[in-house]
């Protein structure tokens, strides 16, 4: 098998994230259990860290992998989704996936399932990739795995097996087709996989939230560690090429910008201590290092130019909130051009508010992704909240583009709304992401 052949037989499998689920469409994970038991059940040989929330999980584990690194351990990153190749969702030591070792394991993935499950199968491409990932950081030995939840926490195809430490991001309103409308509901779908006895990790939550994990850590006799409880942050400074900002009294600078990152990278910094309690040393050099060094492309993304350009994958509205407030603290009074695109099974009418209420010049497009928005709805909605801006619908992304640089006049264009749009713009730009 190739890497081409790899690809096409990854993509028999059911593809949630191109197929918008519903509510219920997850039972269990008794299919992947048995393709992981076939492969030799590899998650259970890793020291794992598994990530669950709503926002900043992928910021998160790529700041923890970034110490971890430059602690000298050799490190297992799964993310999703990807910006312009599946491989980079798969990383060791920051490199993503070569295609000869996703063949190869993708080759032992589909012999383990031809030969122990053919009547039973596995359903999706998430699943799938998960597994690869398992059977890839096994197979390579590395120190430990960080495990990003693709959605929800419970029935998650990550939520194999008993992570070492679970790390919990901020959690608010996303996949509410999925996860439901209440906020309570959400959270308790993250947070009831806490194991017996675990170490947590939490951001600062909403209170309702923190009383939900507190609740589940006393049921489980886990061990709760916040940033609120145990650890100090204090904002320095941001502008387009750092953030500053102290954890108890140290100074940090990192290349990601915005003050949830600064809480992004508090959090990486909590669960990296933890890592003691399993016998694996961290020093106070290796976090500055490792905070200093941490990229995560298609977040407050920078490109130089004229105009200049920045990309953020805010697709939920506390996402496009933290985007936006943190526009405003580096360019003040300035009014941005605006790209936009949003997938359908998002909260569109308060994205668009948002937007609206930030700036009027706003051009709407699609990415490649099957479920996006159509841009001509996207105006009609945006219209509803400010119809006097300077607004057009496209039918490309490369149209889109070439309109706001031709709008721009000298002020910065953003592009927002869905990483399946940063993406698309990224490959038109020819941008290596993980070079």
């Amino acid at each position: 098998m190739d890497y081409c052949q790899a690809l096409e037989y990854l993509y028999t499998h059911t593809d949630y994230e191109r197929d918008i689920p519903k509510k219920g469409m997850w039972r269990d994970h008794t299919s992947l259990k048995g393709l992981l038991t076939a492969l030799g059940d590899p998650q259970d040989y890793l020291t794992r860290v598994n990530i669950v929330g709503t926002n900043g999980k992928g910021s998160t584990g790529a700041i923890l992998s970034s110490i971890l690194m430059n602690a000298q351990y050799k490190v297992g990153f799964y993310s999703s989704p990807h910006l312009r190749s599946i491989r980079e969702r798969i990383q060791i030591d920051g490199k993503p996936i070569d295609k000869n070792a996703f063949a190869t394991c993708m080759n032992d993935i589909k012999m383990a399932g031809d030969t122990k499950l053919r009547r039973r199968g596995f359903r999706t491409v998430f699943e799938i990739l998960t597994a690869l990932a398992f059977y890839h950081f096994w197979r390579e030995g590395v120190d430990i795995a960080i495990m990003e939840a693709g959605m929800g926490g419970r029935l998650d195809a990550t939520n194999i097996g008993r992570p070492d430490i679970l790390c919990i991001t901020p959690i608010s309103y996303d996949h509410c087709n999925i996860l439901g409308n209440d906020i309570l509901d959400i959270a308790r779908e993250k947070v009831c996989i806490i194991k017996e006895n675990q170490l947590v990790a939490s951001a600062t939550q909403k209170p309702e939230v923190t009383n939900l994990i507190k609740e589940y850590v006393r049921k489980k006799k886990a061990q709760l560690f916040t940033i609120k409880d145990d650890l100090k942050l204090e904002l320095i400074h941001i502008d387009k090429t750092y953030t500053i900002f102290k954890v108890d009294g140290v100074e940090y600078k990192t290349h990601l910008i915005g003050h949830h990152q600064a809480k992004n990278c508090a959090l990486a910094i909590l669960t990296a201590k933890l890592l003691k309690h399993l016998n694996l040393t961290v020093s106070d050099e290796a976090i500055r290092e490792g905070i200093s060094r941490a990229r995560w492309p298609g977040r407050f993304m920078f490109l130089n130019g004229n105009p200049d350009l920045i990309l953020d994958g805010a697709h939920n509205p506390e996402g496009l909130n933290m985007f936006i407030s943190t526009v405003k603290k580096i360019f003040p009074g300035v009014k941005p051009i605006a790209i936009v695109g949003i997938n359908s099974n998002k909260d569109i009418s308060t994205m668009l508010k948002m937007i609206g209420g930030f700036t009027g010049k706003v051009i709407f497009t699609s990415s490649n992704h099957p479920h996006a928005s159509k841009p001509a709805e996207l105006m009609s909605i945006f219209k509803r909240y400010c119809s006097n801006g300077s607004l057009k619908a496209t039918t490309s992304v490369e149209e889109a583009l070439k309109v706001a640089r031709g709008m721009s006049n000298g002020a910065p264009i953003i592009i927002t709304g869905s990483l399946y749009l940063i993406g698309d713009i990224l490959d038109i730009l020819d941008v290596e992401v993980f070079p």
